[in-house]
């Protein structure tokens, strides 16, 4: 999931001077609203009249479905469609305020080669920099035991991770790459191209 820079509903705070970070991360929690509310699904478990990757909680909130009620009948007072742990919210996102996320559902598509992120840990995240080294800015964090899509695997800096040392590192995203020291997985992908 990525931040978009934009203040949720009725929040406030200075978000002039944040940047738009990415959080890779396994789901361990439904909610904050409904619990059955596959909305990532094409044949959705419940409230199947709403379009596929619209959560019933942001249409309860934006648009009065349900008569604004979640499946518990509650009044939504936010349109939160998934509910972020503390971590992702202030660590990985570094959200100033509420704010509005893009998230990607990594399981609903195919992989072109799957990791899953580890850690000695097994709770301390992994950094995620732009280009393939300690040089390059942090863009975000991935969680111990995240599912990540590996685009293309490149040589950059070496690191000792769970997997042993390697100088390999895997671009999981535009302009995100972790070192695969750190990724059960991904050795399938492809060499990346040079620009």
């Amino acid at each position: 999931m990525c931040s978009t820079g934009a203040l949720g509903p009725e929040a406030s705070g200075d978000t002039e001077n944040h940047v738009p970070r990415c959080a890779y991360l396994p789901v361990w929690d439904v909610g904050p609203w409904n619990i059955t509310d596959d909305h990532w699904n094409d044949d959705r478990e419940s409230w199947r009249d709403l379009d596929r990757g619209r959560p019933q909680a942001q249409a309860a909130y934006t648009e009065n479905h349900n008569n604004g009620l979640d499946g518990f009948g509650r009044r939504v007072l936010n349109p939160a469609g998934i509910d972020l742990a503390d971590g992702a919210f202030n660590e990985g996102l570094q959200l100033p305020t509420n704010g509005w996320v893009r998230v990607d559902y990594l399981w609903t598509a195919e992989y072109r080669a799957r990791a899953e992120i580890t850690t000695a840990s097994g709770t301390d995240p992994v950094v995620v920099r732009e280009g393939p080294g300690t040089a390059f800015d942090t863009v975000g964090l991935a969680a111990h035991k995240a599912n990540v899509d590996v685009a293309c695997r490149t040589t950059g800096d070496r690191a000792t991770g769970p997997t042993g040392v390697s100088d390999v590192w895997y671009r999981i995203g535009e302009g995100h790459y972790v070192p695969a020291a750190f990724a059960e997985g991904g050795t399938d992908a492809p060499v990346c191209r040079t620009r």
